[in-house]
């Protein structure tokens, strides 16, 4: 297929986008009232030829070099049947949908987010929710129009990405530094408890009948317990121990009976129990609070921070779109400086051919005024030559007139 493009000038725009796939140049983008936009190409045309030259073997910065320098040329193309060259329009779309949702019904599912031709990552609930689970959906948009996206639609998607990959990674990390603060604080735990198991192990317990022994403690029974109770072996505490075999107030221990009415140790031992738990509930609840303060504080300096990224992205966004104006400012400067430089030249040309023309003829009017100038000296020098005879031929004549008259006179003189 062929296709005959014009425009007026040099610097009118032809209104077309081209892109590189695969080594074939393909419209990318057509502008509507341009040469190109009412010609009758489509996107996705395949560029080969631009005035019987073939452009196949050709990049794309050679493509629009060569079209930029033309101000009408005729363009073959192949129209291909797929569209997979096409850029991704509303109709032929599709779009990706991950959506998290969790069992608990305190916190609703968050919502999914749709992108063209792409996978939009949504994250879950952080670490510590009770189940996850992502799914994808495939979804395709009802209306059919192309959607045809201006320079700042561009620059606001790249950006959106951007901030999107950076907020990712933000989290990503944000979630490796709580794992590596949990697991160092259960290292320190684990070596405090370790550490104090060794201390209380040390430590020689001592214990009488009436005040029972730790708990730690409780496999055997202490020496202080011995020599009170000589009867008793040390280490046959578990199979003998007097508190397991202790019925109403009596133990029996091989027949014997020994009354216990003060301090159970029993009881002793529960009241213990229940108030290092109420001291582990407090330094938990403690420990919760100021967790949870953190956490708000460190989201607060995420928000601000993520706030930041984004004004420092809108101003790199606006930083790029003046220096793409600027540089088509430039371009546009270059190419009509490049025409006046043209038109100076063409001036000079024509100037130099008008300085020839009047050198010639000006030789040719020097050639005529030697030769008069010749012939004029040639005349002079006949005129005095001509005037020199006249003046001999005049002075001849007087000479003969004198003589003439001398000899009248004489004559005369004679007579007489």
């Amino acid at each position: 297929m062929e296709v005959q493009l014009n425009r007026k000038d040099i610097n009118e725009r032809w209104g077309i986008t081209i892109k590189e796939n695969f080594g074939a140049t393909y419209v990318a983008k057509l502008v509507p009232g341009t040469p190109a936009g009412s010609s009758g190409l489509e996107i996705g045309d395949v560029i080969t030829h631009v005035n019987s030259k073939d452009l196949r073997t050709h990049g794309k910065r050679q493509v629009l070099e060569i079209i930029r320098q033309l101000r009408s040329m005729s363009m073959k193309f192949e129209r291909s049947k797929d569209s997979s060259k096409k850029p991704p329009t509303e109709e032929g779309a599709v779009v990706f949908i991950s959506s998290s949702f969790e069992e608990d019904a305190a916190t609703p599912p968050k919502i999914a987010r749709e992108e063209s031709g792409k996978i939009a990552k949504k994250r879950g609930r952080p670490a510590g929710s009770a189940k996850k689970s992502s799914k994808l959906k495939l979804v395709k948009p009802k209306t059919s129009q192309p959607i045809m996206k201006t320079m700042l639609e561009q620059l606001a998607e790249s950006s959106d990405s951007e901030n999107e990959q950076s907020t990712k990674n933000a989290d990503v990390e944000l979630e490796h530094q709580q794992t590596r603060r949990e697991k160092l604080k259960e290292r320190k735990t684990s070596t405090s408890l370790k550490k104090s198991k060794k201390a209380k192990s040390r430590t020689p317990s001592i214990t009488t009948f009436d005040c029972p022994p730790p708990l730690e403690d409780c496999s055997f029974i202490s020496p202080c317990y011995v020599a009170k109770s000589p009867h008793i072996d040390p280490y046959s505490w578990e199979e003998e121990n007097p508190y397991k075999q202790m019925k109403n107030g009596e133990v029996k221990n091989n027949g014997n009976t020994i009354k216990i009415t003060e301090n159970n140790p029993l009881d002793h031992l529960a009241k213990c129990a229940e108030v290092e738990l109420t001291k582990i509930a407090e330094d938990n609840a403690k420990k919760c609070e100021s967790l949870q303060a953190s956490l708000l504080e460190q989201e607060i300096v995420i928000d601000e921070l993520k706030k930041a990224r984004l004004e420092e992205r809108r101003k790199i966004d606006e930083a790029e779109f003046k220096n793409k104006q600027t540089t088509r400012a430039y371009k546009s400067l270059q190419l009509s400086s490049r025409l006046e430089i043209q038109k100076i030249k063409e001036d000079l040309k024509r100037e130099k051919t008008k300085n020839t023309e009047l050198q010639e003829k000006y030789s040719e009017m020097k050639d005529a005024q030697d030769s008069v100038c010749k012939e004029l000296s040639k005349t002079r020098s006949d005129l005095k030559k001509a005037l020199a005879n006249a003046e001999a031929s005049k002075q001849t004549r007087a000479e003969a007139v004198s003589k003439a008259t001398e000899l009248m006179l004489l004559l005369q003189t004679d007579e007489c």
